[in-house]
């Protein structure tokens, strides 16, 4: 369940629209594996838990098809079960968009930090940088979309096997289409590379996949939506203790 309230404050400022935009998100659900690794507190059961997430933004709209977007918010969630404690992070951003058909394109830059009052070796401070680019077709109906994701994390009391303080770059890359049949309905495919380099062996990875979807918008504030995605992943092979080597794989 879901509610989400949002009031936005007209202003003129020059040749650009200015608006304030505060939101509050509350939500109440179901997390099926509150752990991703069993722990001395629990193993891998879930919880109901309740979230708020005030924010607000400050969105610039020219008259040449370009948005500026800056803001920040807080978020904590409460899980209902005994010792599950909770988890809580802000982050702040800056978003860019610019429109000149047949192309649309944005720029997000975000950075923040997340904390696990019940997992505080998983406390962390993370940046991340997300470009898009979107192509409508000559076909009617048709768009080619590419988008890109490079993140930084670095783990406040997580170390690794040399006794360093974790911290990872991952980044991934994705292609596909999509189908816009009426105003309402938008279906996708996509493929996508992704990697992980990490000052921890064990962490590195790359792997590749697809995924699909459809989403069909009931009301200007309603949508419903399905998401299927898929791949394949694969870690640096490591040496254990008695010196065999590790192969290691998943399936996401």
């Amino acid at each position: 369940w879901r509610l989400a309230l949002t009031f936005l404050v007209p202003q003129i400022l020059h040749a650009a629209d200015l608006f304030l935009s505060p939101r509050l998100t509350l939500e109440m659900g179901y997390e099926n594996n509150r752990y991703a690794v069993s722990t001395v507190l629990t193993n891998t059961e879930g919880s109901a838990f309740c979230s708020v997430v005030p924010g607000l933004s400050v969105h610039v709209l020219s008259d040449r098809g370009t948005e500026l977007s800056l803001g920040g918010s807080f978020s904590r969630i409460e899980y209902l079960t005994r010792d599950f404690e909770y988890r809580e992070g802000s982050e702040i951003h800056a978003e860019w968009w610019q429109s000149a058909a047949p192309f649309e394109s944005s720029l997000r830059l975000a950075g923040g930090f997340s904390s696990d009052a019940a997992v505080p070796e998983d406390d962390l401070r993370w940046l991340n940088f997300l470009p898009t680019l979107t192509y409508s077709l000559p076909a009617p109906h048709w768009e080619w979309t590419a988008q890109g994701y490079l993140g930084w994390n670095s783990y406040d009391s997580r170390l690794t096997r040399d006794g360093e303080e974790e911290s990872d770059v991952a980044g991934e890359f994705s292609t596909g289409l999509r189908w816009l049949p009426t105003v309402h309905l938008t279906v996708w495919s996509e493929f996508y590379l992704e990697g992980n380099r990490s000052n921890e062996k064990t962490s590195r990875y790359q792997g590749a996949g697809v995924s699909l979807g459809a989403r069909y918008w009931t009301s200007p504030r309603g949508q419903l939506a399905a998401h299927f995605r898929g791949g394949t992943r694969s870690y640096t092979e490591i040496q254990d203790e008695s010196g065999l080597w590790l192969e290691r794989n998943d399936t996401p």
